[in-house]
């Protein structure tokens, strides 16, 4: 099928990730309160399913570079469905922490297989296509925020579940009638012809991913909670400011293509997370809501282009679709951080958040280092080197 049909799916892909992590990001602070929970609780049930996605994303991630990537989008699609069931129903606090735990095993694997996709449909195409397709993500998450906001409001997430199945049963339809490239790797001569990666460079891509996921995953899980509890805001209001969080981090994801062109990986990565660095700081120590919204909508705008970055890096590198496992593994790592430093604040999430900044400064100088000797090259693999 045409590349416009494959985009449009995988946008809708990205899309249902947002609407799903944001919208439950909001949510959280409802069960914690209906269960009698500490944050800190939330905190370890996402590393129980952090530990537990890490193998899943290392080894599905080599498989996906060879694979084809409909079957493993169709079984995690209908997972998700059940899983977040699960979630809207459960009855107590323990089956709520379990489901918990699988969401985020289910959405990581969802993020790998979308990302895997995209990846094979770049290649075969010429056309940089990640941060356009992954731009679905801030659409998904705008409204999942804003309606949930409103359902935890009014104390009715069902509506909620009855959206998602319509969602990914549209997906699935879509999904039958695409046609998703050759895996890269599948292709006869293909890997003589790609370059190959440095290791020191890999090692760059798998560091900055823990710090770039690890800023994206505070926010998406842990913003919302931050907003009510610290700064006393409604849920209904933190949707809203949840939702412009996602409107600037769509605009990034869209302009971190051509962010990427223009600048290369190493530079683009350095101004993002400069940008990035300055809205955290403007969020953990805002005294007022403007200063909090202004400070979200840098840190949107600029986290979003991370991921997409490296994805790109590593795939032009001569890792390809397998781009996709290797920087997940990695980024899911950054998620192992957040129960660490959520902890360490007790019931306020100010300290916890006061990491970003710097953080987000340590990445942006780890993309100056090179080892002794390495220089640019004329390569393709010199030029994202």
């Amino acid at each position: 099928m045409s590349l416009r049909l494959g985009s449009f799916v995988l946008f809708g892909f990205y899309a249902l990730l947002g609407f799903v992590d944001a919208a439950f990001g909001v949510a959280w602070n409802g069960f914690l309160t209906r269960f009698h929970l500490a944050p800190a609780s939330l905190a370890y049930a996402l590393l129980f399913g952090t530990l537990a996605a890490l193998p899943l994303l290392w080894f599905g991630g080599q498989a996906l570079a060879r694979w084809p990537k409909r079957p493993p989008l169709i079984a995690v699609a209908l997972t998700v469905v059940a899983v977040v069931w699960s979630l809207i129903l459960t009855p107590g606090a323990a089956t709520f922490l379990i489901s918990v735990a699988a969401l985020l095993i289910v959405t990581a694997a969802l993020d790998a297989a979308a990302s895997g996709a995209a990846l094979d449909l770049e290649a075969r195409s010429g056309v940089r296509l990640l941060g356009k397709v992954q731009s679905g993500f801030a659409v998904g998450a705008v409204s999942g925020a804003a309606l949930s906001g409103f359902l935890v409001g009014n104390g009715n997430l069902v509506l909620l579940g009855v959206i998602i199945l319509a969602w990914v049963t549209l997906l699935l339809l879509g999904l039958w009638r695409m046609r998703i490239p050759t895996p890269a790797a599948n292709l006869e001569g293909e890997e003589a012809q790609l370059p190959r990666a440095r290791a020191s460079t890999l090692a760059l891509i798998g560091a900055a991913a823990v710090i770039a996921y690890y800023a994206e995953g505070m926010m998406l899980s842990w913003s919302g909670v931050f907003l009510q509890r610290d700064l006393g805001l409604s849920a209904h209001l933190s949707g809203l400011l949840s939702s412009g969080y996602y409107v600037a981090f769509g605009v990034g994801a869209l302009l971190s293509s051509t962010l990427l062109t223009r600048l290369g990986a190493r530079r683009s990565m350095r101004l993002l997370s400069l940008v990035a660095a300055i809205g955290g700081l403007m969020l953990v120590s805002a005294a007022h809501i403007l200063v909090a919204a202004a400070g979200m909508l840098l840190l949107g705008a600029a986290v979003a282009g991370l991921m997409p970055t490296l994805l790109s890096w590593a795939a032009n590198l001569g890792l390809g679709a397998g781009a996709a496992g290797f920087v997940s593994t990695f980024a899911y790592l950054g998620m192992v951080l957040e129960p660490v430093t959520v902890s360490l604040g007790g019931e306020s999430l100010r300290p916890a958040l006061m990491s970003l900044p710097a953080l987000l400064l340590l990445m942006g100088a780890l993309t100056y280092w090179r080892p002794a000797g390495q220089s640019r090259s004329a390569t393709v693999a010199g030029a994202w080197d």
